[in-house]
């Protein structure tokens, strides 16, 4: 099964981007046109295109982690606009704020973490860049707090076990009134589903405030691509090189 979808492209006058999806071989691609007219072209593959490409890469992950912190936001201030907690670990409130906290974390963390390849070092590699915290060094203090507790709550809570407010567990015995010890050894143990909601919109104002950032970068190295590397292309290079669209992805 195909799905094809056009659209205009805002940055470009007259010109539309089909979007088609293949349901069958679970690939997507897309072509530019001027108006009827398909285009061509011209895949990018140096160094700091290559760059240029993971930084929307990472863009993505971070719009995703706001979409899902902001859905969070909404969902805690409607359980607290009715009067009501999330204090059953196993209730369905608690397993969606759960798994849309922890998203946000691994997917916010992702965008930080190491990729496995490192540094870009050859083509075809679809990430191989990071940001490093100094993205965040002039923000708020609020907002860099918010930024360490993404982290240490990905280090610590969600990817691995560590020493963590967010999850504690006890082991114990019961004492009778007449201290005499009744029961086997018992285990106790508590997760939260997620922050507050002030830290939370915090957050929010931290991504937010990184994409921004992230885009100043990404428009600089544009800038570059445009005035150091497409003019040395000829039009017979442009003629042989350009291809009819472009396949992102097939995962069959």
């Amino acid at each position: 099964m195909i799905i094809k979808k056009r659209e205009p492209y805002p940055s470009i006058q007259n010109y539309f981007l089909e979007r088609e999806d293949n349901l069958t071989e679970y690939s997507v691609t897309y072509s530019f046109f001027e108006g009827a007219t398909p285009c061509r072209h011209l895949i990018l593959d140096s160094i700091i295109a290559q760059k240029v490409a993971a930084y929307s890469l990472i863009q993505k992950d971070l719009i995703s982690a706001y979409n899902g912190i902001k859905h969070l936001v909404e969902l805690q201030t409607k359980s607290i606009q009715n009067g009501l907690a999330v204090t059953e670990n196993e209730s369905t409130q608690f397993i969606v704020q759960k798994s849309l906290h922890q998203a946000a974390v691994i997917t916010y963390g992702k965008c930080f973490a190491d990729a496995s390849g490192g540094k870009i070092k050859s083509k075809n590699k679809p990430r191989g860049v990071k940001l490093d915290r100094n993205i965040i060094k002039d923000f708020s203090l609020s907002q860099r707090q918010a930024h360490d507790y993404l982290i240490q709550t990905r280090n610590d809570y969600v990817a691995h076990g560590g020493a963590t407010n967010l999850e504690q567990s006890l082991c114990f015995v019961v004492v009778s009134p007449n201290n005499k010890i009744i029961s086997n050894v018992l285990t106790m143990e508590a997760h939260t589903a997620t922050a507050s909601i002030e830290l939370l919109k915090t957050i929010l104002e931290l991504i937010s405030n990184i994409q921004k950032s992230l885009k100043v970068m990404q428009n600089k190295k544009s800038e570059v691509i445009t005035r150091v590397e497409l003019p040395k292309f000829t039009d017979e290079e442009i003629k042989i090189n350009s291809v009819g669209f472009l396949k992102l992805f097939n995962l069959s």
